[in-house]
């Protein structure tokens, strides 16, 4: 997918080095907008008003406000809309993880994980998405089990990439 943008980038003088740092750059930004946008996808689908304040490099902010909904319904509305943002940027690492056809692709899903899903999962860190959707009522018990299997299924795939790249260590 990547690879005549890259081959046009080395003929044009680049070196390798800086043609990785804007790959990451760009799959970083990315990730920021698939992850700010899915929560502002989901909020819209389910009724509420939703909109992207700002999308940096590292961090994004989604507003989002359902004051039509009342009680339950209102928090299980902000609970899935929580979730969306990580869970729809794991699952576009996924895509890019198994339909691309070399490490570029492989690169951009491990950033996907590792920078748009697994800090936003993490139950007890100050702000993110899973910390949030607890304080709208998900059990935190719930929140540590999406996280682990989360987290399991990317450490997985990536210990089965390095294994199948260099089998004389195992």
């Amino acid at each position: 997918m990547f690879e005549g943008l890259i081959n046009w980038l080395k003929n044009k003088g680049i070196s390798n080095t800086l043609i990785a740092f804007f790959l990451f750059l760009f799959f970083l930004q990315l990730g920021v907008i698939v992850h700010e946008s899915s929560h502002v996808l989901v909020a819209r689908v389910l009724g509420c008003e939703a909109g992207v304040h700002e999308a940096n490099f590292f961090t994004g902010v989604s507003g989002v406000s359902c004051d039509m909904f009342q009680g339950a319904e209102k928090n299980n509305r902000l609970v899935i809309i929580a979730l969306a943002g990580p869970l729809i940027a794991f699952l576009f690492g996924c895509l890019l993880w198994y339909t691309g056809k070399d490490a570029i692709e492989r690169m951009g899903a491990i950033e996907f994980w590792l920078y748009s899903t697994l800090p936003s999962l993490y139950p007890y860190m100050p702000m993110s998405d899973m910390a949030q959707a607890i304080s709208f009522g998900l059990r935190p018990g719930v929140g540590w089990l999406i996280f682990i299997a989360v987290t399991m299924f990317i450490a997985y795939q990536i210990a089965v990439e390095v294994t199948e790249k260099y089998r004389p260590f195992v």
